[in-house]
């Protein structure tokens, strides 16, 4: 199961918006890295002119990654997200990215008629719990967490960008929306400096985000990390 941003073992992965890459120069040598971020391997292969252009391009990329991370990770008991729960009936000033993805997330809710909710957090945390004890919740664990579920629940002020939550013991959970913002954000610090293409493997499977040189690309938001070293190009 992925480890971070994570909804249910079976994630639903949203593909990113994005232009296709252009021609590839002659002179660009294709370049591979790797990390681990948001519970997966995040590959990203680079076309660039020498290894210090690509390295900090990949750098930079990554270092966006793990910075949304500390935003909107459930796992994180200190990031962004998990503070804001903390503070249920506050009108809590949050950051522009998490304002962003929250508020994307309300708008799908209501097109997808409560389909689509990233306040399921209870729910998945009784899951998560039955999957390790192998006994299914009990009828009034699962009535408690229903009464802190439910996007109606979730206030936002686009003026002030503050969110108030109206239950205490709600949980967001942004395993169905967040990789895709970060992938795409990260895509975003790029520009301008190599063609790029970026790997999401979600839950083992792929979707793939890129970037093109010079004015790469707008998007929408669509759907515990370890950092090491970036390894050689390939």
């Amino acid at each position: 199961m992925m480890r971070s941003l994570c909804l249910l073992p079976v994630a639903v992965t949203a593909t990113a918006l994005c232009a296709r890459p252009g021609p590839v120069a002659a002179q660009d040598v294709r370049r591979q890295y790797a990390e681990l971020h948001m519970g997966v391997a995040v590959r990203i292969v680079l076309y660039a002119r020498d290894d210090a252009i690509a390295r900090r391009a990949a750098r930079a990329a990554y270092a966006r990654m793990a910075e949304l991370e500390d935003v909107m990770s459930d796992y994180r008991p200190a990031s962004e997200v998990r503070r804001l729960t903390e503070r249920a009936g506050a009108a809590v000033r949050v950051s522009d990215d998490l304002f962003a993805v929250l508020a994307r997330a309300v708008d799908l809710w209501r097109s997808s008629d409560g389909a689509f909710d990233v306040t399921v957090g209870p729910f998945v945390e009784l899951w998560r719990a039955a999957r390790r004890t192998g006994r299914l919740p009990p009828r009034a664990a699962l009535d408690s967490a229903a009464r802190r579920v439910g996007s109606d629940k979730v206030h936002l002020d686009s003026v002030s960008r503050t969110v108030r939550l109206d239950v205490p013991g709600m949980r967001i959970d942004l395993g169905g929306i967040a990789k895709g913002y970060i992938l795409d954000r990260a895509l975003d610090v790029q520009r301008g400096a190599t063609l790029c293409w970026a790997t999401r493997r979600p839950a083992g499977q792929g979707g793939v985000s890129r970037c093109r040189r010079g004015r790469g690309t707008q998007s929408s938001p669509t759907a515990r990390s370890r950092r090491p070293e970036i390894p050689s190009s390939s």
